[in-house]
């Protein structure tokens, strides 16, 4: 019986050796894919980080960009206004220009009666 009993004590330490070495090997792949876990929830975090940072990125984009296009209207309507004041400026001048012309012949013309 004593050859019996070693023969089963013996099996017994082998299947609990098979069990720890299971175990450890279990446990060693817990780790792994705890520490592969974190890496992708950093991974996620900082994909996420990056996605709010370039729909920011875009929203400051997009508000520059309406205000230049609003400067760049009223920058528009000041060169009109500046086109619709110079070209009075222009009538003004060239009806001044025109009078004195005019001005000039008459007194040219009253001169020369005078002298006459």
């Amino acid at each position: 019986m004593l050859i019996a009993e070693k023969m089963a004590r013996q099996a017994a330490e082998d299947y609990a050796k098979e069990l720890s070495l299971q175990k450890a090997a279990e446990e060693a792949h817990r780790i792994q894919l705890d520490q592969t876990r974190r890496t992708l929830e950093k991974l996620l975090v900082e994909e996420m980080q990056a996605k709010r940072d370039e729909e920011l990125v875009r929203k400051l984009q997009a508000h520059i960009l309406n205000e230049e296009w609003d400067k760049r209207e009223e920058l528009e309507k000041l060169q009109v206004e500046q086109r619709r004041l110079l070209d009075a400026e222009r009538k003004k001048n060239r009806n001044f220009q025109r009078r004195q012309t005019e001005m000039e012949k008459e007194l040219e013309g009253k001169t020369v009666e005078i002298c006459f």
